[in-house]
């Protein structure tokens, strides 16, 4: 009984008593040679480090700075103070969502917003390629889950094998954390939705060649569009790659993406007179 001594003789002299207040089984013997106690795992690994696993951004990087102001000022309303723990929109996490063509600098320009937002987030950055150019190619969300529950900690004995449950473990665990999560080449919104994480004090910045209205009605996303580079920041983002003369301005305005300016220069073809095959090909305005 709960704190009731009790005595049970088992030799002369000998006593084998339980005191205080004993909850679940005892084991009483009059010796033990190897007693051996099975406790479950923590559900958090003791001394998991906070998980930064955003890729690194790239150099040669232009414009997009009223991007960078806008997703700020967006931030600033939804927290307004370092301490807070989400204010705007009734508490509601952050999802902003960078879309246009493909090769106008969404990754970069979300990896861009991540290096000038981090300070912002100290318990934790998490990134997944989502692979959403088609949707056969696209990363089923529970895979997904399941890094980004073993980048926060989480003990493999409690990440659950079923989807549903996955995606509640998942909203456990960053419920209250100020954490940051890119969310690179979505397809749709149904692959999206399960990876946002709980607290309000999160951000998350989805990158995607739609708008995925779906997360704006059912989330209050912020859609941003992409387009392409302006003539003056392709060129210079060019010049940056190593590129001069008169035939940068006619590249600049053929390719305009960041992405499809650093391919042009990548695919090395013939070079410009005055100009080395390393670093000539892209101002082939073909």
């Amino acid at each position: 009984m709960p704190g009731q001594s009790v005595g049970v003789g088992v030799a002369a002299g000998v006593r084998n008593d339980i005191s205080g207040t004993v909850y679940g089984a005892a084991v009483q013997a009059q010796s033990i040679g190897t007693l051996t106690i099975q406790e479950p795992a923590p559900a958090i690994v003791p001394g998991a480090p906070v998980p930064r696993t955003l890729p690194p951004g790239t150099r040669h990087f232009v414009d997009r700075d009223s991007v960078l102001a806008e997703v700020t000022r967006l931030l600033d309303e939804a927290l307004p103070g370092s301490g807070a723990e989400g204010a705007g929109d009734g508490g509601a996490p952050l999802v902003v969502v960078l879309w246009g063509p493909g090769g106008v600098g969404k990754s970069a320009t979300a990896l861009r917003l991540a290096a000038a937002l981090r300070g912002r987030f100290g318990q934790g950055e998490l990134y997944a390629d989502l692979r959403g150019a088609t949707a056969a190619t696209a990363a089923g969300p529970s895979e997904v889950l399941l890094r980004f529950l073993r980048d926060l900690g989480v003990h493999r004995d409690w990440i659950p094998a079923e989807p549903d449950a996955q995606e509640s473990a998942f909203r456990s665990v960053t419920a209250g954390r100020r954490i940051l999560t890119i969310l690179d080449d979505a397809h749709s919104a149904a692959q999206v939705r399960p990876l946002l994480a709980a607290s309000p004090a999160s951000l998350t910045i989805v990158t995607s060649r739609t708008d995925l209205g779906r997360l704006v009605i059912e989330y209050g996303a912020h859609a941003i569009r992409l387009g392409p580079l302006r003539t003056p920041d392709a060129v210079g983002l060019l010049a940056r790659l190593g590129g001069s003369g008169p035939g940068v301005e006619a590249v600049a305005r053929r390719c305009g993406g960041a992405a499809e300016c650093r391919s042009r220069c990548a695919r090395s073809g013939r070079a410009p007179p005055g100009r080395n095959s390393r670093t000539g090909s892209c101002w082939s305005a073909r």
